[in-house]
């Protein structure tokens, strides 16, 4: 029999910090300093751009319940609600507002593992039918995360999955730019072409 646990079990579950309250002023002294991850940073796909992250000057010290670290799962609060990982090149950015938090506070479970069932079909569904104003422009609240169940197997079989998980991610990445290069090859193929015709 299939075994379940809700996610509030297993991880706290936090909405970043409100930057707008914890700005510091311009030329505040003693001002901390922190790179910010923005709505830019995360992409549709579940990848992050670290080029996107920007500076923020913070009027106090930050809990770092906000900062990033490796194994946190990030969700979008607003459409597309896209969740992804934290990995090590990730850690120590500021969380803002628009995402909630999810960090494990048990080691029985893998958050590649997590993150996969967070991207299933029903998840997504529950977001949807959860959403407060328009479905395109609508937020949820990160609370809705501890009610969500999560699946529990063994952690070697979560491993074991996560590592299948995350070399579908990798083919996934390879072919993305391979199709990239491919059409940057065939536009120079074309000018190539064109110009010889004439």
């Amino acid at each position: 029999m299939t075994k379940f646990t809700l996610l509030s079990n297993i991880a706290t579950i936090r909405t970043g910090v409100v930057t707008t309250r914890k700005k510091a002023a311009q030329g505040t002294e003693g001002a901390r300093q922190y790179n910010l991850l923005n709505l830019r940073c995360v992409r549709d796909d579940g990848r992050l751009d670290l080029l996107s992250v920007e500076p923020f000057a913070a009027c106090e010290e930050l809990a770092d319940s906000f900062i990033t670290r490796a194994g946190d799962i990030l969700v979008r609060l607003s459409a597309p609600y896209t969740s992804v990982i934290i990995e090590k090149d990730a850690e120590n950015l500021l969380v803002p507002s628009h995402f909630a938090i999810i960090r494990l506070a048990t080691n029985d479970f893998d958050p590649h593992f997590i993150l996969w069932q967070l991207r299933q079909k029903n998840v997504k569904q529950t977001i949807y039918q959860n959403v407060s104003g328009t479905t395109q422009f609508g937020t949820i609240n990160s609370g809705l995360f501890g009610s969500i169940p999560i699946e529990h197997t063994s952690l070697q079989n979560q491993r074991i999955f996560s590592e299948l998980f995350k070399l579908a991610e990798r083919e996934h990445d390879l072919l993305e730019n391979l199709a990239a290069e491919k059409m940057k090859f065939n536009q120079a193929l074309m000018a190539y072409a064109f110009k010889s015709f004439k």
